[in-house]
């Protein structure tokens, strides 16, 4: 059965049309640069914001280590500003030059692993993982508040669609995420509609 990355949280046109968004500082160039084989953030320190609907998440990489050739990153997030910060729980991550895939949410541990991306990449390629098929297609330049950049399309639809109306009409429910090399998702949508989007980015410091 698909299953979303986040919740998607309606914001008002009239905010949109009536609330410029401001200037976003450019994400380093040397993050957005094509053929770079890891499509998640594997340092300590990493961190970034997204925008799911009208509420903001924050995440930043608190741990990192090498299993099995793999770097698995733990990922602490948090939602709201100000005074209105609460946790929101640690993702686990893998990631490797054969893709990246979510290992556990707290303490619960996927098996097996979701696959969000598969690599080497091949434009067209698909795979199935955790009920889902994935579909991969060639880079292309998307523009988010965080700032431009090339990254890869993965349609993602239900593999076993129920049927509506007793077989006479199949519907799948289907979303496209982008992944930028080095950052990890930058865009999720449904159609125009972008539910998810990265807001910020700052590598880990050196």
């Amino acid at each position: 059965m698909s299953r979303l990355f986040f919740v998607l949280v309606p914001v008002s046109v009239v905010l949109l049309v009536a609330i410029a968004p401001a200037p976003a500082a450019p994400v380093p160039k040397h993050l957005m640069k094509p053929g770079r084989e890891l499509y998640y953030p594997t340092r300590v320190g990493a961190k970034w914001t997204e925008l799911e609907g009208d509420t903001e998440t924050a995440s930043v990489i608190t741990n990192a280590e090498e299993k099995a050739g793999a770097i698995h990153v733990t990922v602490k997030r948090t939602t709201g500003t100000g005074s209105a910060v609460r946790d929101a729980g640690t993702l686990t991550v893998a990631v490797s030059e054969k893709g990246v895939f979510r290992i556990g949410v707290g303490d619960h541990i996927d098996n097996p692993p979701w696959c969000w991306l598969k690599l080497p990449l091949k434009s067209g390629a698909s795979w199935v993982s955790q009920g889902d098929r994935m579909t991969a297609s060639a880079p292309e330049e998307i523009e988010t508040p965080a700032g431009k950049f090339l990254a890869l399309p993965v349609v993602v639809e239900d593999d076993n669609p129920l049927p509506v109306r007793m077989g006479m009409e199949i519907r799948r429910e289907s979303y496209t995420r982008w992944f930028a090399p080095g950052v990890g998702l930058v865009r999720q949508s449904r159609g125009d509609q972008h539910w998810f989007v990265l807001k910020s980015f700052t590598p880990a410091k050196d």
